[in-house]
């Protein structure tokens, strides 16, 4: 498998993870923010949605820049401006919008957005603030326990690495995502065998979930990675 620690600044993860559309369960934290045009930032937060839904990220982070240049200084809007600057490969400022969004009203979505964000700029113990963040805010939150895995595993922490994707899998047990970065803890861990299994697994339940950055390494990629080495 990848050295995850070689390529550090652009390494990987989950939603997997980052923001949650309405139709996957998750809560993407639609405040109630006092002085806000309340009807105005729905219709833009409708567009917003449908552009992830689309995954066109250059939309989505047209449609939220407009609104937060109308003066609407919405959380929703910064997650979804972080969101898509993330998707495009511009984390640095990408941390600034999630940042915002924090300042204004704190959720644990938005915490687990900038714990993506800071592990796309190989800010572990940073990412693993946030994701705790998260989870003292939302207990089962199953992506926050991923995102530790990962930070933990980058770290070279690999028996709090293995606890926390075991927490994941309690709350996620066929998540796609999950179980890619299930398999990276466990090349991490020297755990070849178990590696490539999840891999497959994470292929054989979404073999096109869209990555928190692009360049993180897929599962098909780390799979055939994984292969090789154990061969």
């Amino acid at each position: 498998m990848t050295d995850m620690r070689r390529i550090a600044p652009v390494l990987m993860v989950i939603t997997v993870i980052g923001i949650i559309i309405p139709c996957s369960g998750v809560d993407f934290g639609l405040p109630a923010i006092e002085g806000l045009n309340v009807t105005n930032v729905t219709e833009i937060e409708k567009e917003g949605f449908i552009a992830i839904n689309e995954q066109n990220w250059d939309k989505l982070l047209s449609i939220s820049q407009s609104g937060l240049e109308q003066g609407l200084e919405d959380p929703v809007l910064y997650t979804m401006k972080g969101y898509a600057l993330r998707k495009l490969g511009d984390s640095q400022n990408a941390l600034i919008a999630d940042s915002r969004a924090i300042e204004i009203q704190p959720n644990p979505v938005r915490y687990e957005n900038r714990a993506m964000t800071h592990l796309s700029l190989g800010n572990y113990s940073a990412a693993l603030s946030d994701a705790q963040n998260a989870l003292s805010l939302k207990s089962d939150y199953g992506t926050a326990y991923a995102t530790k895995a990962l930070a933990f595993s980058f770290l070279g922490n690999n028996t709090a690495a293995t606890e926390n994707i075991d927490q994941a899998f309690l709350f996620l047990p066929d998540n796609a995502a999950i179980l890619h970065i299930a398999g990276i803890v466990e090349m991490n861990n020297g755990n070849c065998s178990a590696a490539i299994a999840y891999f497959e697994r994470s292929l054989a339940e979404n073999a096109e979930y869209s990555l928190p950055w692009p360049t993180m390494p897929n599962a098909t990629i780390e799979l055939e990675i994984a292969r090789n080495k154990c061969s």
